[in-house]
């Protein structure tokens, strides 16, 4: 099947929803887990299934659970180093897809192990994702292939000489892009004995807030609850670097979007510089947090550069012409052949992400510290509830502000949690103006 048409099938497939709408509540997540084993175990073996699509040419992992079909589409890409599998969901069709990085503990500068460590979650992160854009968008590829070959034969009286020579060069060029949406984390595998590290990341309609509700499992009470399972998890180091969760409440409806980011917190022998050096990681943290709830929110653009050149050599020599007396050529037999070989191969691969838009009013960020002390966390939250508040308080500010002169604006009733309390007729509830003395003393 020709793979730019993936996107348009992929689409397609999402719309195209089951009777069950998906849960996230059977949707754990191995790397916010504190047992994250038990997370990647498929609980029901015998309900998965593949079989082929034939509109995607693909095939796809289906099984009793989206927990389950998760869990299975990562063993298999384990097993046979594959880069991303389709699942089928409750919701439509899901992707998973998985990336690699390796860093080294091996330095003095404990800040510097870090920052070794967070750059191989990030290059594992960007491997998942570019992986996940070429499996939905497919990929260029400009090829060359070339050999060159050579003969310098002589025949003599007694016998004949020949030297040969052959050069090969192979060149291979890909480019990826694709814009990715509602592309969550699901696993982070870390082995730092061998200093490598896996991510698996995860796509389906709900992650892209295609669906708002779902029937099943709760994942939480409230979103209260939720988010306060996801900062648990961040404060207890359960979580990637970078990277973003969706929080539902099916028996409501509502759903909230979750970027986190992160820096290390820099050891100085100067108390005063890593004093500000935390605070700087604390707002760098911030920042990332916002990247990661915008990517989640907006979608991100993906691309990856990758470039091979090979080239191999071989020569066979059974003469040598070096000049004579008179400047002319003269034939040195060599008692044995000459035989020398070289073979040289380069790789390059270029990897990015991209988010550009704005968020909407009403992101709240929290900051967090991990338990060692070495990372500085940042949490982002978007709730649709929280933009209409937060313009309606934009509004009432602009209403309020000393430059509107002779303006008042009315007060309301408000309920614990800020919103405004509603009358029999729905409408808000003015506040009394009280009665009595107003003025202070020391305002007289």
């Amino acid at each position: 099947m020709n793979r730019t048409v993936a996107p348009i099938l992929f689409s397609l497939c999402l719309i195209a929803t089951g009777a069950t709408a998906q849960d996230l509540g059977d949707f754990g997540i191995p790397a916010a887990s504190d047992n994250p084993a038990s997370e990647r175990a498929v609980k029901d073996p015998g309900s998965v299934k593949t079989a082929e699509n034939e509109a995607l040419d693909q095939p796809v992992i289906s099984a009793s659970t989206t927990q389950d079909a998760v869990n299975a589409a990562q063993q298999e890409l384990i097993d046979d180093g594959d880069e991303a599998r389709f699942i089928s969901t409750g919701s439509g069709m899901g992707v998973v897809a998985m990336g690699w990085g390796s860093y080294s503990f091996d330095n003095a500068n404990n800040n510097l192990n870090l920052l070794l460590q967070r750059g191989a979650f990030l290059e594992a992160t960007l491997e998942a994702r570019a992986n996940l854009a070429a499996f939905l968008g497919g990929l260029e590829l400009e090829g060359k292939q070339e050999l060159v070959k050579q003969f310098d034969m002589i025949d003599g009286g007694d016998e004949s000489l020949a030297n040969s020579s052959s050069i090969s060069v192979e060149s291979i060029t890909e480019r990826i892009n694709g814009m990715l949406r509602g592309v969550v984390v699901y696993d982070v595998q870390d082995n730092p004995g061998d200093g490598e590290v896996m991510v698996t990341v995860v796509t389906t309609p709900k992650t892209q807030g295609a669906i708002q509700s779902g029937n099943g499992t709760i994942q939480a009470g409230s979103i209260q609850a939720g988010l306060q399972a996801v900062f648990n998890e961040i404060k207890a180091g359960l979580v990637p670097p970078d990277g973003g969760r969706v929080i539902t409440v099916p028996s409501t409806g509502q759903i909230a979007w979750v970027g986190f980011g992160s820096e290390i917190n820099r050891t100085n022998r100067n108390k005063s510089l890593q004093r500000k050096m935390k605070t700087q990681a604390k707002n760098t943290a911030k920042m990332r947090a916002r990247r990661s709830l915008l990517a989640v929110i907006n979608g991100e653009d993906v691309s990856k550069d990758s470039e091979l050149i090979s080239m191999m050599s071989q020569d066979t020599k059974q003469f040598d012409r070096v000049p004579g007396p008179d400047g002319e050529d003269v034939i040195e037999k060599k008692e044995a052949d000459e035989i020398k070989a070289f073979a040289q191969q380069v790789t390059v691969d270029a990897l990015g992400s991209s988010t550009i838009g704005e968020l909407p009013p009403g992101v709240s960020v929290k900051g967090y510290e991990s338990k060692d002390g070495n990372w500085s966390y940042a949490v982002a939250i978007y709730m649709a509830e929280a933009t209409g508040a937060a313009k309606e308080l934009a509004a009432s500010m602009q209403k309020n502000s000393p430059l509107t002169a002779g303006v008042k604006s009315p007060s309301y009733e408000t309920n614990p949690d800020g919103s405004f309390k509603l009358g029999p007729d729905g409408k808000p509830i003015p506040k009394s103006m009280g009665s009595g003395r107003v003025t202070k003393d020391q305002d007289l």
